[in-house]
């Protein structure tokens, strides 16, 4: 391709979740109930300029990929016994999402700015709670636990392939990767005789691969800034009640 002014490739992904689980269980006797949400997410964003393009422009080349994921999760669940009165609330997330910006090997591009990113951002709300209520005369134990594991992994990568040619004034490839986290857990049991267990546990992993590079024998000129960058933000609020 010759002549045009400015080229933009573009790639887009908006992802967005909302799960709402809610239970409660009553009884004279046992009461025992539980909540339980999954959700995985791996998708794929690309966008290319493949391999052994010829592109002479004027103007700018953009080639953009951009993968966004909004999470919203509230789940809980209350149960109440004359006996024993045992319940769960149990959330499970997985974002392992891959994110691509890439012009591909033996590509010769000449144009006044080439610019090659690939951005990645998860934001993630969630409530995970439970309680639990044994009463009366025969009330024995009460247990409420509420355990949340979140798991951020994916890769975010920008590249200029092996043996690629770009002639221009400034070139830029970068990769961002943005992960938040903000979550309330709890779980609280009460019992009027016995034992009142509460307890919430919350596990947060982040296995991310950011990266932007330049493969084998690539040849660029001007002025050429790579740049990767990573930021993950965790606010957790975790609470457990036992009496």
């Amino acid at each position: 391709v010759s002549g045009a002014q400015n080229i933009q490739v573009e790639a887009i992904a908006n992802n967005r979740y909302l799960i709402v689980e809610l239970g409660a269980a009553k009884a004279d006797k046992n009461s025992i109930a539980g909540i339980i949400g999954v959700l995985v997410s791996n998708n794929a964003t690309t966008a290319t300029i493949g391999d052994a393009v010829v592109l002479t422009l004027t103007g700018e080349l953009n080639v953009l990929a951009d993968n966004t994921t909004r999470y919203i999760g509230i789940l809980g669940g209350a149960q109440v016994g004359k006996g024993n009165s045992i319940g769960g609330t149990v959330g499970v997330l997985v974002v392992g999402n891959e994110t691509l910006a890439k012009i591909g090997n033996s590509a010769q591009i000449t144009a006044q700015e080439v610019k090659v990113a690939a951005n990645a951002t998860e934001t993630i709300v969630e409530v995970v709670v439970n309680a639990s209520v044994a009463s009366g005369a025969e009330a024995k134990t009460a247990v409420a636990v509420s355990p949340s594991v979140n798991v951020v992994s994916g890769k975010t990568e920008a590249v200029i392939g092996n043996g690629a040619t770009l002639t221009a004034e400034a070139v830029t490839i970068s990769a961002d990767s943005v992960s938040k986290i903000v979550i309330v857990s709890g779980g609280a049991a009460v019992t009027t005789s016995g034992t009142g267990v509460g307890a919430s546990v919350q596990v947060n992993v982040f296995e991310k691969d950011v990266q932007a590079h330049l493969g084998e024998n690539a040849i660029l000129t001007g002025d050429v800034t790579v740049h990767a960058d990573s930021d993950d933000t965790v606010v957790a609020i975790v609470g457990g009640l036992g009496g």
